[in-house]
């Protein structure tokens, strides 16, 4: 039986490195690995569909799905596993400190469909005493610290 010839779009991860060199091969695939960089995957496939398969930034994905026939489905791999919160920067003269200084505070992004942007500010907004009426079930994600901060000794 012939195999199917699927292309995959995705950047060097530790975790797909196998696809991409070879020594693991689906069964029944002649898979054809494209190692680029995540911003040339995501604009080849938002734009044009070049590949069968792609590494797909979450938010571009959903901004995906408000179109009248959306083009993509989304399969549950996620190849970069990054701890997004190690990454707010604040000025050292902003009297941020901890998380919760950040509450009530403007973040700025980058770009809106950066999805590690988007984490980061849909964090910063939790709020902190979510629903504490009687009887009220706690929400451990919104009473956590939202991960470290690391101040920017200029601007």
């Amino acid at each position: 039986m012939p195999r199917l010839r699927l292309s995959l779009a995705c950047w060097d991860y530790d975790r797909t490195r196998a696809l991409a060199d070879g020594s693991v091969r689906p069964e029944g695939i002649d898979l054809v690995y494209q190692n680029l960089y995540v911003e040339e995957t995501f604009f080849r496939m938002l734009r044009n569909r070049e590949f069968d398969a792609a590494e797909m930034s979450l938010s571009s994905y959903c901004v995906s799905l408000m179109k009248e026939e959306p083009a993509f489905i989304a399969i549950p791999v996620f190849p970069s596993r990054f701890f997004r919160h190690s990454c707010i920067f604040v000025s050292a003269k902003s009297g941020i400190r901890e998380p919760k200084d950040l509450a009530g505070r403007k973040i700025g992004v980058p770009e809106y469909q950066m999805t590690a942007a988007s984490c980061r500010t849909s964090m910063a907004s939790i709020p902190r005493a979510a629903n504490t009426g009687p009887g009220a079930k706690k929400n451990p994600a919104a009473t956590r610290s939202s991960g470290s901060i690391c101040r920017r000794n200029s601007g």
